[in-house]
């Protein structure tokens, strides 16, 4: 009876040390969080990417791309700007990828630039984790040594970030100059037991508010049949409709690198032959597959 008992009371703690020491981390990848605004009329992004790696937070990545606002002379004298266009575009670059060419040292008195400081505050969520230290009025703080940009907003993302890992969420965002305004697509994917279960590509799109970007408030995928491309086009399907087209076909049939427009710019093509599942995806393509790409890249170690 006394071996019965201790071999039970050996199990038990066996099986609760393995429950204490189970990672809250079921997928590895890189996971990311965004958050989009604007800047002096044009469009920001900022992301936060959290990487695991065998279950546990192995890095962390923080970075935004802006915009700027181009004038475009009408015909009016440079006295009268009353027929000027203006349209603002995506930065080419990143604040990570921009560097010393930043210039927050040289024109904003900062002691480090902005990658370097973030490079910091990367390091310190690794250490620390992300739980909020105290911020002032305008998100700075002075628990951070070497930090003084305002990092409020950052902390957030990253916190949402760590809940998408926990989650199995994968998100990936392409920055994309649209005809008229700035658009910002997203990709998301949510993976269990190594296999992508929910997919979805949307788009939040924008207009001019005479020299200013505003974000619409409703994306794409939101706004459903009221995007109208049906009543005011020769489509037959909605976006909202012709984007379940092509991530119903990726859950069916894994992601396959070489997918991408056909040469007309619409529907799909595998290294170069169509894919007649993906016909009826009449709207421009391309960009689609670009995300994709991007998010199903953030989650191969978690896919098997």
């Amino acid at each position: 009876m006394k071996k019965t008992l201790l071999l039970l009371l050996s199990v038990v703690a066996v099986v609760s040390l393995a429950a204490c020491s189970s990672s809250e981390y079921g997928v590895d990848g890189d996971f990311t969080a965004f958050a989009y605004s604007t800047h002096n009329g044009a469009p920001e992004v900022d992301t936060v990417t959290v990487t695991v790696t065998d279950g546990e937070i192995s890095a962390f990545y923080l970075d935004a791309r802006q915009g700027v606002v181009n004038q475009t002379a009408g015909a009016d004298t440079e006295d009268d700007a009353s027929d000027d266009a203006f349209l603002a575009v995506w930065n080419e670059k990143t604040k990570q990828e921009l560097g010393d060419d930043y210039n927050m040292v040289t024109y904003g008195g900062a002691q480090a630039e902005w990658f370097e400081q973030a490079a910091t505050l990367q390091a310190y969520w690794l250490e620390n984790g992300v739980e909020p230290v105290e911020f002032d009025e305008e998100g700075h703080t002075d628990a951070i040594a070497g930090v003084s940009i305002s990092v409020e907003s950052y902390f957030e993302l990253a916190a949402q970030a760590v809940a998408n890992a926990k989650a199995g969420l994968f998100q990936s965002v392409l920055c994309v100059d649209g005809e008229h305004a700035p658009e910002l697509w997203i990709a998301e994917m949510t993976v269990v037991d190594g296999a992508a279960s929910t997919l979805s590509v949307d788009v939040r799109q924008s207009t001019m508010d005479g020299n200013a970007m505003v974000w619409n408030e409703k994306t794409k995928l939101e706004l459903g049949d009221d995007y109208n491309m049906v009543a005011y086009s020769d489509a037959t399907l909605e976006w909202f409709e012709q984007s379940a087209v092509i991530t119903d076909y990726v859950l069916a049939n894994g992601w396959n690198d070489g997918l991408a427009a056909t040469e007309a710019g619409n529907g799909g093509a595998i290294d170069g032959t169509a894919v007649d599942a993906l016909a009826s995806a009449t709207i421009h393509t391309g960009d689609f597959y670009v995300v994709l790409g991007q998010l199903f890249d953030a989650a191969e170690a978690g896919l098997e």
